[in-house]
């Protein structure tokens, strides 16, 4: 899949945002709702694994790249 450039960028947006890209949504979010009370939180791995992700939180509401907001 990663040598085919044409399948790669046709995927849906969700699957794009899913795999790599959830930076770009925590940031484009905080600057479309500066007064939301969301902060960013980065989830990262433990040495020795792979993966990351990045969040948008407050206490009770979470909102990701993939899931949107969650409780």
């Amino acid at each position: 899949m990663k040598q085919d450039p044409v399948r790669r960028w046709s995927l849906p947006d969700r699957v794009f945002f899913a795999c790599g890209a959830c930076q770009i949504l925590a940031f484009a979010f905080l600057k479309a709702h500066p007064q939301s009370g969301l902060a960013p939180l980065w989830i990262k791995p433990s040495k020795g694994f792979t993966g990351n992700q990045i969040v948008v939180v407050s206490e009770d509401v979470a909102f990701d790249d993939y899931h949107g907001f969650s409780s």
